[in-house]
């Protein structure tokens, strides 16, 4: 905050500025915090995916969805044709001859984690932290 003389007709200026600067310091951090956590995601889904599926771990990756003064959000993704078997490994799947395969639950798990971490350092920079 500066330390300049507010007076009644400069204070919505002053109230402004310090908002401002709120606003960038804010920004900045959650923007770190989304790409630390996006990082922490890919690694644990990648460290707890099931490794029978061939390349399947190989594609696990994240991509930047929205980049904007006021919005900044990326995305979770697995690359190319293996895709699909994400809903199949993580909820489970009916047999060809009957039966059914339990999900691992990996996607859920990881995600459970982060997410709570994540909270956890937003609420921690939004306090001054």
């Amino acid at each position: 905050m500066r330390d300049e003389t507010v007076t009644i007709s400069t204070l919505d200026k002053a109230i402004a500025g310090a908002l401002e600067e709120y606003n960038a310091d804010v920004q900045s951090k959650l923007r770190t915090l989304v790409d630390n956590a996006m990082r922490k995601l890919v690694k644990l889904t990648k460290a707890t995916a099931p490794r029978e599926t061939g390349e399947y771990v190989k594609h696990i990756t994240s991509k930047t969805t929205s980049d904007t003064p006021t919005n900044y959000a990326k995305t979770w993704y697995v690359r190319g044709e293996r895709a699909y078997l994400t809903h199949l490994l993580n909820f489970g799947h009916a047999k060809v001859n009957g039966g059914r395969v339990e999900g691992t639950h990996f996607l859920d798990f990881a995600k459970k984690q982060v997410v709570e971490e994540y909270l956890d350092a937003v609420k921690e920079a939004l306090s001054g932290g």
